[in-house]
């Protein structure tokens, strides 16, 4: 067993497919991203706090954090870090895509799914 620290409260997470990175939502610094192989952690600038949802694309190239407190998805791409927003949501919190990646599907307060593509 190996034991890796992340940043404070940490929430959903996501593994890529070769096995090497870790995604972890945390509720203090917004998107951490572990390097199981040398223990680095990366936290990822412009991914606001209070992070809970997480899921990685089905192609491995962006990860989704929702963010309820902030009403916000937040889309990581994961060669460059950079960050796009989507704002606006009823308190998203679960993320989901199907099986050609095409949408991802948030859960949200108010009885809501919303369907990004």
């Amino acid at each position: 067993m190996r034991i890796y620290p992340v940043s404070a409260m940490p929430q959903r997470i996501a593994l890529s497919e070769d096995g090497k990175k870790l995604f972890v939502a945390n509720e203090s610094n917004g998107l951490d991203i572990l390097n199981l192989t040398t223990g680095e952690r990366l936290t990822v600038a412009g991914v606001d706090p209070q992070a809970v949802g997480l899921a990685l694309a089905p192609d491995g190239l962006v990860v989704y954090v929702t963010n309820p407190p902030r009403g916000k998805v937040q889309i990581v791409d994961i060669a460059t870090l950079q960050v796009t927003t989507i704002q606006g949501l009823l308190s998203p919190r679960n993320v989901a895509f199907g099986l050609s990646g095409a949408a991802a599907l948030v859960t949200g307060e108010g009885n809501r799914v919303y369907v990004i593509r």
